[in-house]
C-alpha cells in the first residue's frame, strides 16, 4: 500500500512540475523583420534599433499573466504592426516603447492591457501611433499614456479612425505629460 501512495504522489508532482513548465515561457529577443501568424505567449523583446514585429492571420500574442508581450526595449525605428483579427493581450504595458525615438504602432486589431497603458511610451521622441478603422486600444486605466521619467516626450502622433478606451470610467484614456511638446 505504501508504495502504490508513493507512485501516485511521483506520477502527481511529475505532472503537476510538467503542467507549470509547459505554462511558462521565456522572452525571444528579436531582430530584423519578424511575423507571428499563430497564437504565441512568449514576450517578444526588441534586441536591435530598426526591428519590426507584425501579428498577422488572426492570431494572439497573450501574456495575460505578465508585463509587456511587446518591449520595444529601448531600441530605436522599431515598428509594430497588428493586423486585423489580431491582437496583443498583456497585464500592463502592452506595448511597451520606453526611451525609444521614431517607434510606429500601426493597429488594425486589438492592444488590450488588463490593467494599465495597452500603450506606454515613457520618455520617447518621434513616434506614431495609427489606430485604424476597425483597430481597438484598450485598457483598464489610462490605455496610451505618453508620461516622462527624464527625457521630455516629444512630437508623439496619435492618430485614431478605430476606438481607444479605457474600462475605468475615472482615468484617462490617452495621457500626455505636461511638458510634452509638439504632440497631437
Amino acid at each position: 500500500m505504501k508504495k502504490k501512495f508513493l507512485y501516485f504522489f511521483q506520477i502527481f508532482f511529475t505532472f503537476i512540475f510538467f503542467s507549470i513548465l509547459s505554462n511558462y515561457s521565456l522572452a525571444a529577443n528579436i531582430t530584423g523583420d519578424n511575423t507571428i501568424s499563430s497564437d504565441s505567449s512568449t514576450q517578444q523583446t526588441f534586441n536591435a534599433a530598426d526591428t519590426s514585429l507584425t501579428i498577422t492571420d488572426s492570431s494572439t500574442l497573450d501574456r495575460d499573466t505578465g508585463q509587456k508581450p511587446i518591449n520595444i526595449n529601448e531600441q530605436d525605428n522599431g515598428t509594430v504592426t497588428i493586423h486585423f483579427g489580431s491582437s496583443a493581450v498583456g497585464t500592463a504595458n502592452t506595448v511597451a516603447g520606453n526611451d525609444t525615438t521614431g517607434l510606429t504602432v500601426n493597429n488594425s486589431g486589438t492592444i488590450t492591457s488588463t490593467g494599465a497603458k495597452a500603450i506606454n511610451l515613457l520618455d520617447s521622441t518621434d513616434a506614431s501611433i495609427v489606430n485604424n478603422s476597425g483597430g481597438i486600444i484598450n485598457s483598464k486605466t489610462n490605455a496610451i499614456s505618453i508620461s516622462k521619467n527624464g527625457t521630455t516626450p516629444d512630437n508623439i502622433t496619435i492618430t485614431n479612425s478605430g476606438t481607444i478606451y479605457t474600462t475605468n470610467g475615472s482615468t484617462n484614456t490617452i495621457v500626455f505629460h505636461s511638458s510634452a511638446t509638439d504632440s497631437t
